[in-house]
This record gives structure tokens, C-alpha cells and sequence, in this order.
């Protein structure tokens, strides 16, 4: 079934490996500032390497969550209704596969 409710999708803020050098409080004091701008953010260790960077740099990534935009939202039912229509083809060749290898059989 579609889900046509809006959501909230993940969003990238910033990479944040780099400012959490120094002292512990300046790291606690920066983490509080960010937990009030965002207080729904996530942190992630992941690549952070840019898209030309051939070097795998591992770091922290921070992400909060945001409503979806129209298009967003296009997209994703676009993309539901196809997976719909695509289980139910699956489903109806199934039942048919079935049908022809019982049909007759009772």
C-alpha cells in the first residue's frame, strides 16, 4: 500500500570530525551548541571522503530530519506506486503458476 503521509527525510548538515578537536569542554560546549540548533540531529561515523577524493577518510557526519519536499514527495510516490504495481504483476503471475499446476487436481 502507497503511504501517501508526508515524511521526514534525512538531510547532511556537515561533517563535523575536525571541530571536535581539543579539549573535552570545547567538544561537550560544541555538541551542546549543535544539540540546540538541531535537536532531532544524528550523527553517523561514515566516509566522508569527497565525491573526487580517491582516499577513504572516515569521519562524523551530522544529519536531522526535515519534512519532504513537493518533489521529494512526488518521487517517493512515483517510486511506491511502482513497487505496488510491480508486487502486484508478481503476485497475479504467481496465483496463475499455481492455478494451471492445481487446476484439475481435487
Amino acid at each position: 500500500m502507497v503511504n501517501r503521509d508526508r515524511i521526514k527525510v534525512r538531510q547532511q548538515v556537515d561533517t563535523i570530525t575536525y571541530d571536535l578537536e581539543g579539549t573535552i569542554s570545547d567538544a561537550i560546549a560544541y555538541l551542546q551548541r549543535l544539540n540546540e540548533t538541531y535537536p532531532d540531529a544524528r550523527l553517523s561515523y561514515e566516509d566522508i571522503s569527497g565525491q573526487y577524493d580517491p582516499n577513504e577518510r572516515m569521519g562524523l557526519a551530522l544529519y536531522h530530519y526535515v519534512e519532504e519536499t513537493d518533489q521529494q514527495y512526488a518521487d517517493r510516490i512515483a517510486q511506491e506506486e511502482r513497487y505496488e504495481k510491480m508486487r502486484e504483476e508478481n503476485e497475479r503471475q504467481q496465483y496463475e503458476a499455481l492455478k494451471a499446476k492445481f487446476e484439475g487436481k481435487a
